[in-house]
């Protein structure tokens, strides 16, 4: 599944894709967790919003702001 960001410091759009397994038959609850995220470099949380900083395999650097 893409997922559209904006990098909050240029304020240009970037576009990341979601990938996931699905099983018939799967004998337990299904998570989404954490490992193999490695483009996530820092989260910062304050006011009400997160912070994350991203780091890609080509070198670039975003900010992307989560306002719930």
């Amino acid at each position: 599944m893409p997922i559209i960001l904006t990098d909050v410091t240029t304020g240009q759009k970037f576009c990341i894709k979601l990938y996931a397994f699905v099983l018939e038959s799967l004998l337990m609850d299904m998570f989404i967790g954490e490992g193999g995220i490695e483009f996530i470099k820092s989260t910062l949380s304050k006011a009400g919003t997160v912070t994350y900083g991203m780091s890609f395999w080509d070198g670039r650097e975003v900010q992307v702001v989560y306002r719930p």
